[in-house]
C-alpha cells in the first residue's frame, strides 16, 4: 500500500512539469461559466484549495462529492465570499446522511451578484446605465461507500448566468456534473481524493446580437465549461494529542489553462475547538498566499463550526471568505 502512495505521489508532483504546462497558458479564455471554479469553503481556501482529499463537510459538494459520504449528521453550511470588482457569491449546502439509500444526499444552492456600468463600442468609459450580471446555481450529490476504505460520488449543477438581460444582454442556461473518489490507507491516516467537476455540453447563451461589422445579426458562440481533474493526497505527518497536523497536496488539470500545483496546512487542536490553516498556489499569478483559522464548539444541543480564509490577490485585492456550519 505504501508503495500505491509513493507512486500517486510521484504521479502527482511531476504532472505539472510536463510539456502542456508551457502550452496551458494558450488555453486561456476558452470556457464559459468560470464562476464555477470560484471556491467557496474558508477551511478549503485557506489550505491554497488543496481540499479534495481532506472534503468532509457538507461544503465538499463544492470539491469532491465523495467527501460527503463522511458525514455522520444533518449538516447545513452558509458561505460568503468577498470577490473582487464587488462581487459577492453566496452560497447554501445541506448534506444528509440517508440510510434508505445507503449513503448521503446533499444540496446546494449558490447565487452570485454583481452591479456593472454598461459600455458599448461607442461609449468605452459608460453609457449612463447600469445593469446586474448574476449567476444562480442549483445542484443536487449523492456519495456512498463502495468499500471500507472507498467512496465514490456524484453531483449534477444547473445554472442560469445573466450578463445583463435588463439592458439587452443574453441569458445563459445549462448544466454540469460532478464525480469524484475518496481512498483511505490506515496509515498516518491518509487519504487520496480524486474529482472531475463542471463536465457538461457547450454553454451557448440564448438569443442573437447585431454585428456591425457583418450588419447582421448573428447568433452567439458557444464555449465549454470550465471543466477539471484534482488528484490531491492528504496525510498527517505529526499528531500528539491535543494536536493534529494535517498537510495535503493538489494537482489541478484545468481545461483552460496549465496546470496547478497547490499544498496546505492545518493545525488542529482538540478536534476542531481551534484550528489555523495555511496554503499556497505555486502556479498562481495572482492567488498565492492564503491562511485561516477555524473553531467548532456547542450551541446548545447542536454543534457549531465558524471559519474564516483570507487570500492575497496581490493587485486584485484581498479577498475574505466566511462560513457557518451546523450539525444537528
Amino acid at each position: 500500500m505504501r508503495q500505491f502512495f509513493v507512486l500517486a505521489l510521484l504521479l502527482l508532483l511531476s504532472l505539472p512539469a510536463s510539456a502542456d504546462m508551457e502550452l496551458g497558458a494558450l488555453r486561456v479564455a476558452t470556457s464559459s461559466g468560470t464562476f464555477l471554479r470560484i471556491g467557496i469553503s474558508p477551511r478549503a481556501e485557506a489550505m491554497g484549495g488543496a481540499w479534495v482529499a481532506v472534503a468532509e463537510d457538507a461544503n465538499a459538494a463544492w470539491y469532491n462529492p465523495a467527501g460527503l459520504g463522511l458525514l455522520a449528521n444533518r449538516e447545513v453550511s452558509v458561505a460568503s465570499v468577498v470577490w473582487p470588482a464587488g462581487i459577492r457569491y453566496n452560497t447554501f449546502s445541506w448534506g444528509v446522511p440517508q440510510a434508505l439509500f445507503g449513503g448521503t444526499l446533499s444540496l446546494q444552492v449558490g447565487s452570485l451578484s454583481a452591479v456593472m456600468q454598461e459600455t458599448d463600442e461607442y461609449h468605452p468609459y459608460g453609457t449612463g446605465r447600469e445593469f446586474l450580471y448574476s449567476d444562480f446555481l442549483a445542484g443536487l450529490s449523492f456519495a456512498r461507500f463502495l468499500t471500507d476504505q472507498l467512496i465514490v460520488g456524484l453531483g449534477a449543477k444547473y445554472f442560469r448566468e445573466d450578463l445583463g438581460s435588463e439592458v439587452g444582454g443574453p441569458v445563459a442556461n445549462a448544466w454540469v456534473v460532478d464525480v469524484g473518489t475518496l481512498y483511505h490507507i490506515d496509515y498516518r491516516n491518509m487519504r487520496i481524493g480524486m474529482a472531475i467537476q463542471n463536465f457538461g455540453p457547450e454553454i451557448r447563451p440564448q438569443g442573437e446580437f447585431w454585428n456591425h461589422s457583418d450588419q447582421k445579426w448573428q447568433e452567439y458562440d458557444g464555449y465549454p465549461p470550465p471543466s477539471l481533474f484534482k488528484l490531491g493526497i492528504a496525510y498527517e505527518p505529526w499528531k500528539s494529542w491535543p494536536w493534529i497536523l494535517t498537510q495535503t497536496f493538489d494537482m489541478n488539470h484545468l481545461a483552460d489553462n496549465r496546470e496547478s500545483l497547490s499544498s496546505g496546512l492545518e493545525l488542529d487542536y482538540h478536534g476542531g475547538l481551534l484550528a489555523l490553516r495555511a496554503g499556497y498556489n505555486f502556479m498562481a499569478d495572482e492567488f498565492g498566499l492564503s491562511a485561516g483559522f477555524g473553531s467548532t464548539f456547542a450551541l446548545g444541543s447542536t454543534i457549531a463550526g465558524l471559519d474564516y480564509s483570507f487570500t492575497d490577490a496581490k493587485s486584485l485585492g484581498a479577498i475574505h471568505r466566511w462560513s457557518l456550519r451546523l450539525d444537528f
